[in-house]
């Protein structure tokens, strides 16, 4: 059976392999990885851009000692990223960050010179029902879901902005916070940014900037002309490449399919890794699909072709509009790093389960544009464990990962001994005098085995509904192990992946919760660890 790339990354000990040519787990591979990219330097238009995105944060020393290090030689960066999601999206957006911020003083500890962490707001992406919901903890930890209202324009996140629903959004979010020690922090801070008229990815990065004014996150957003006109080669070469592109790829998914790995992304036949918005940068954006010798059609993901041009374009204007108006091509999944790694001298990316493993599949085409792919680091991981939920834990005598099932289950587990209940012996006379009959009637034995089968079956039904019918009753133990599954394994899921950040912040505090958790990343060690916030 197929298993994810990060799988058998992480039982490498993080180590170069077939699909990556360096680990981040060796230090001989981040010296010279580093050495790499300290020979590359950012070109003045992308620094820039990234000192006038970053004009509107906090100046705080540490940001500014990170802008200024941008122009000069031997800087490197760490970069990490994700989708501008509402109030941030799931927890695992701050560990992202933070685990950016640690590799790269990690790097900077080892060679001596200047790395900055870098967050890219993926703010190319059109996937808006994916970020526009984030779920809150009531207080029996039930989650409930706060969502912006979702239309299918395939747009990009860069042109949503949030409307007046979001002054609602955040009163319900006050409720939800109203009975927490630093409730009137955490809220301020949200309402500053998530305000009616703000575009979603201002709002993401000013909030994300803020949490980490101390340690000098740099935010980067690409979906900005100057940026633009940077990434247009990148474009141009994947738009022209596009078969030996294809060839790379295929030929990469061909060996891992054979080392039985999963493939992240299925290719598009005949199609550039890169997306066309015909009505310009603000208008939706379409897939280009080879037709012919240097002419595409322009088609949604439907498969129809867009309006206007007839639905198809010559490479002649597409290289034109390259030149002249470059905002209107945008990068897909696979080719998002390759744009990052041609404007920053990365040194490392830090990446979920899924976008570690696009690296395992785009390793092959970085040749075809003069690149050698960055070190892959997994984020931290974490299940963020109050002091009320630690105490509750431990009157239960259970662990954090105990409680990785549903509610019920839960509270099934921790049930006494019952002596009335449903028991083996009493199904034993019966079965005694069953294997008498068939000690007396062998042309009978597959009608008996079939009849002990069915009682077995039937007696254990029974016992799972009484168990279950005790745990109802016991209305103590029920929402003691509600309480513990919702918080620590919400719908079923990590913590990490469900919740968002402002409740643990309203719980311990917004500088105490982002200093826990950046002085709990370890960047060679990504299992989820249990943080306890106070």
């Amino acid at each position: 059976m197929a298993h994810s790339f990060i799988s058998s990354y992480l039982a490498s000990g993080l180590k170069a392999g077939p699909f990556l040519p360096r680990g981040i787990g060796t230090p001989a591979d981040r010296r010279a990885r580093h050495a790499i990219s300290a020979a590359r330097a950012m070109t003045p238009a992308v620094v820039g851009a990234v000192r006038r995105q970053n004009q509107r944060f906090a100046a705080t020393p540490e940001r500014v000692r990170n802008l200024d290090a941008l122009a000069s030689p031997e800087t490197t960066v760490v970069v990490t990223g994700q989708q501008a999601g509402l109030f941030l999206g799931p927890l695992f957006t701050l560990y992202k960050a933070a685990s950016a911020v640690v590799l790269a003083r990690t790097i900077e500890r080892e060679t001596g010179k200047r790395c900055a962490p870098i967050f890219w707001v993926a703010s190319e992406d059109h996937d808006f029902i994916e970020i526009a919901q984030t779920f809150v903890p009531r207080k029996d930890g039930d989650p409930v879901m706060l969502s912006i209202t979702v239309d299918q324009a395939r747009i990009s996140v860069s042109e949503r902005r949030l409307s007046s629903e979001i002054e609602g959004l955040t009163e319900t979010l006050e409720g939800l916070l109203s009975e927490q020690p630093h409730a009137r922090e955490v809220l301020a801070l949200v309402r500053a940014h998530y305000r009616a008229g703000a575009r979603l990815c201002d709002a993401f990065a000013g909030l994300l900037a803020a949490l980490f004014d101390p340690y000098g996150l740099l935010i980067f957003d690409p979906r900005d002309a100057e940026v633009a006109h940077a990434s247009a080669p990148v474009f141009r070469t994947a738009i022209i490449e596009w078969a030996r592109i294809e060839t790379l790829l295929l030929e990469r998914d061909r060996a891992l399919e054979k080392a039985d790995l999963i493939r992240q992304v299925t290719l598009r036949p005949g199609s550039p890794l890169v997306f066309f918005h015909p009505r310009g940068a603000a208008g939706p954006r379409f897939r280009l699909t080879a037709r012919g010798d240097q002419k595409f059609a322009v088609l949604g993901e439907g498969g129809g072709q867009s309006s206007g041009e007839n639905g198809e374009i010559e490479m002649s204007a597409l290289d034109d509009l390259l030149e002249k108006d470059p905002s209107r091509f945008s990068s897909s999944a696979l080719l998002r790093p390759i744009v990052q790694d041609s404007l920053f001298p990365t040194v490392a990316y830090v990446g979920g389960p899924a976008e570690v493993s696009y690296f395992a599949q785009i390793a092959p085409i970085y040749s075809v544009f003069g690149l050698e792919p960055p070190l892959v680091s997994p984020r931290a991981s974490f299940r963020l464990i109050p002091r009320d939920l630690r105490r509750l834990l431990e009157k239960m005598e259970i662990s954090p990962a105990d409680a990785a099932c549903a509610p019920l289950d839960l509270s099934v587990k921790l049930l006494p001994p019952d002596e009335h209940a449903p028991a083996h012996s009493w199904i034993s006379p019966l079965e005694s005098q069953l294997d008498a009959l068939l000690s007396r009637e062998p042309s009978l034995a597959r009608a008996i085995l079939r009849t002990k089968g069915s009682i077995a079956h039937a007696f254990g039904r029974l016992a799972r509904k009484h168990q279950r019918l005790r745990a109802e009753r016991d209305r103590i133990s029920t929402d003691r192990a509600r309480r513990v599954a919702n918080l620590l394994h919400p719908n079923g899921g990590p913590q990490e992946r469900c919740f968002s950040f402002p409740w643990f912040a309203a719980r311990a505090g917004t500088a105490a919760l982002v200093d826990r958790v950046v002085s709990a990343c370890d960047p060679f060690d990504p299992t989820c660890k249990d943080l306890d916030l106070d």
